[in-house]
């Protein structure tokens, strides 16, 4: 057959998708899903510095809402799982809580507060839980409190909390 005859062409194309299936792959981005959300009891001694993101060795969900009582101790935030991460390494996850403006004990006032977690996912999946605890009485301010988990700038979890003063 000539130059450019059907049989070539399909045999032009079956050796493109050959090379396709063999060549590397785009890396399946990262997906994440919210378990549970609201008010934790937590053990295993969660601490941080005022207005880091807390991490819990264990925590038990009390209380399935996203209605907060500003209150000394209460730890809200959710628990998460994410899929699709490096297998092989360990990943960094963003902790972002934005919050109403706070005063804090350096004298600086802010509405965000950040930490990080170093992920490991044997399998590609991360389970964990992201808390806040209010720890301090400058901690105690009403508003919208916004909780996300992201990697790479790309937001993977979030929930909006609802923060109010406790009933005098």
């Amino acid at each position: 057959m000539g130059r450019g005859s059907v049989p070539g062409r399909i045999a032009g194309v079956a050796l493109l998708f050959v090379l396709a299936a063999c060549g590397p792959r785009p890396a399946e981005a990262p997906v994440a899903q919210v378990v549970s959300a609201g008010v934790y009891g937590v053990a295993g001694g969660a601490s941080a510095p005022a207005g880091a993101p807390v991490r819990a060795a264990a925590a038990v969900l009390q209380a399935d809402t996203v209605a907060v009582e500003a209150r000394p101790g209460v730890n809200f935030g959710f628990e998460y799982t994410v899929t699709g991460l490096p297998a092989d390494r360990p990943t960094t996850l963003e902790l972002v809580v934005r919050h109403p403006p706070m005063r804090f004990d350096d004298g600086t006032t802010r509405s965000e507060s950040r930490g990080t977690v170093s992920a490991a996912a044997p399998g590609g999946s991360y389970r964990d839980v992201f808390l806040y605890r209010f720890d301090r009485p400058g901690d105690l301010v009403p508003g919208d409190w916004t909780l996300q988990v992201s990697r790479e700038g790309q937001v993977l979890a979030e929930r909006v909390f609802r923060v109010r003063l406790p009933d005098t």
